[in-house]
């Protein structure tokens, strides 16, 4: 029983420590990008809600800054082009990595099994993909493709690297 509870707190503490890895610090300024569908934007609202008001819009592949703080699934962003130069997005289209945009491309899907293509940035499914099934690709992130089924984890697409 002793050995089990060690185990799990071990786990847990190499979990924190990933995280802290990955997430930026609250109040530390960290570079972020936006990652949307092509021809599409996201909202900057003023407020970490759906119905504030809409301060401007932010296109795919767009830069900002970002001190950590979320709130209700939005992220604080600033240094933006528009007068208001801070606001809220939804935290489902932002990056850490800068994307590029590869002429779009056809591609397909590698996996052991069927592979979700989601909503936004670890949203909610929008279907399932089999393996060798043919997506297009408009832009890569480190971790995320914005293909025409959705948002795919990178490790489920050949990129041709």
């Amino acid at each position: 029983m002793m050995k089990t509870a060690r185990i799990c707190i071990a786990t847990v503490l190499i979990l924190v420590a990933i995280l802290l890895l990955v997430l930026p610090a609250k109040g530390e300024d960290v570079d972020c990008w936006i990652l949307c569908q092509p021809d599409s934007f996201v909202n900057v609202r003023s407020a970490p809600k759906k119905k504030s008001e809409e301060l401007g819009r932010l296109e795919c592949g767009d830069h900002a800054y970002t001190d950590g703080v979320t709130r209700r699934g939005y992220l604080h962003v600033y240094g933006l082009s528009f007068e208001m130069s801070e606001g809220w997005v939804h935290k489902g289209y932002v990056v850490y990595d800068e994307p590029y945009k590869p002429d779009v491309y056809e591609t397909q899907i590698i996996s052991n099994g069927r592979v979700n293509a989601r909503r936004t940035v670890n949203g909610k499914r929008r279907c399932w993909l089999k393996n060798g099934e043919t997506i297009k690709v408009y832009m890569v992130s480190f971790e995320w493709a914005v293909t025409n089924k959705g948002f795919v984890k990178t490790k489920f697409i050949d990129l041709g690297t």
